[in-house]
Formats: structure tokens, sequence, C-alpha cells
């Protein structure tokens, strides 16, 4: 029987894409990382089958999953493993990485130029609803560019459904509030996410938006006393996680693409 819930690519493509940009001026350094890069890059490429992966998956909320009867795709999922292979290729070059980021590559723009946007997920059942990881297609994974209309009208849908007084929630009707006793989630409804501002400010400062994106970084900083949290809830009720590591790390991404350090 196949384990459930636990083929995550997106993570596995992060540590390849990780590991290159710490070594991409000094390449012989990350020789000590060669078992690491390949057999990461491997596990990826032995999972995919030309148009989608021969496991279960899950998405990077670790909410939802694709099947491979259904030959499903998580949009940031393969973008992530889009860019982490090409990184492994770069320091461990392999023409089979390259191969399987042409399949992908393909496979997610065809999908995603149906409907002129990037989207949760596709395959023979589409998931057409937006989602606020599809940032991530635009940066860091750069799939596109910031001037591709992909790139815009996926930022503007954003804005458009998953933004509320400058604050950015990862999907419509999220009700993750954070709140678990052992594996019950109270789901009273999620509030919005530190992550996901600073991560709207540094592509809304690189489509030269400057203004607006500083609206998204002072959103969080005048909202917080001390450490930065999983989620901000406008009621003195519910209360999140807090410090959270990939908050503080996208703060500390987002001040230095604004210039403020």
């Amino acid at each position: 029987m196949q384990v459930l819930n636990k083929f995550q690519p997106d993570q596995t493509a992060a540590v390849l894409f990780a590991v290159w940009h710490h070594f991409k001026d000094k390449k012989k350094e990350g020789i000590k990382y060669k078992e690491l890069i390949v057999h990461s890059a491997k596990g990826i490429c032995n999972a995919w089958k030309k148009d989608h992966f021969s496991l279960i998956a899950n998405d990077l909320w670790e909410e939802r999953l694709t099947f491979p009867d259904l030959k499903e795709n998580f949009t940031y999922s393969l973008a992530a493993c889009i860019t982490g292979l090409w990184s492994a290729s770069q320091l461990f070059p392999d023409k089979k990485y390259i191969k399987i980021v042409g399949e992908m590559k393909e496979v997610l723009l065809k999908n995603a130029e149906k409907k002129e946007y990037f989207f949760r997920s596709f395959g023979r059942v589409d998931d057409e609803r937006i989602d606020s990881s599809m940032l991530g297609l635009i940066w860091p994974f750069e799939i596109i560019g910031v001037k591709h209309l992909l790139a815009k009208n996926t930022v503007k849908l954003i804005k458009e459904k998953l933004v509320k007084d400058f604050g950015v929630y990862r999907y419509e009707h999220d009700e993750y509030d954070g709140w678990m006793f052992r594996t019950l989630h109270r789901k009273k409804g999620a509030g919005f996410w530190p992550l996901l501002n600073f991560w709207m400010s540094i592509i809304l400062n690189k489509m030269n938006e400057k203004d607006e994106a500083m609206k998204y970084y002072k959103k969080v900083i005048g909202l917080v006393d001390e450490y930065i949290p999983e989620q901000i809830f406008h009621n003195k009720i519910q209360k999140s996680i807090s410090p959270l590591c990939w908050s503080h790390a996208m703060f500390i991404l987002a001040s230095k693409e604004l210039g403020l350090l």
C-alpha cells in the first residue's frame, strides 16, 4: 500500500536551489554536497513520468494532494522542481535533468496559458483557484519574468481575491488558524500571512511598484511588536504560532530587496 502525504517534491527542489544559490560563485566548494544534490535530483527525476509525477504528491501547504491517475501537478511544486533540477545541473551537469526541466516547463506553461494566469493545480481535473504561492513562479523560481502577461495577471488576481486591507491570505476561504490539539485542527478562519506580504512586496518592487510594495511591507511592521508570527488576525481571540522562521527569513529578503538593509 502506498504511503500518503510523504512525497512533497517542492521541499527537495528548494534544497537544490538553495545549495546552488549559495555556491554558484564558488562551485568547487559545493562538491562536498554532491551526494545530496545528485540523489535529490535523481529522486525527482525518477518520480517524473513525462507530464506528471508517478506518486501521490503533497502541496507546499501540506493540505492537498495530486494523484497520478489524474496526471495532476501542483503549479508551485512543478515550478520549484524546474528551478531545482536546473540548479543541480549547474553544479553537476546531467542531460537527464535538463530534459525533464523542459518537459515540466512545457506542461506548466501550456496549462497556465489556457487561463492566462497561474492556478493551483492542473491535470485531467484542474483546480483553477488562485493561490498566493503562485508568486513563487515570478520569484524566486523565475519561471517567467515580471513583465510577462502571466505574471501581471496572476498578481492582479491575487490582489483581487486574496488581499484585504494590504494583508495577503493564502487562498480563498482558508480556515487554518494554526491551532492544533494533537491531530485536530480547530479551523476557525485564517489570518493574513506576513511571509506572503513580504513576498508580495519583493515582487511588486521588481515590477517597479515600490510605493505599493512598501504598503505591503509596512502592513506587517506596523502590527508586530517583537517577533513575526505565522499569521496575523484582526481580533484578540485567535493567536498564531510565533515566532516563525519562514516569516523572519522573508522579512530579511524583503528588507534587502527594498533597500532597507
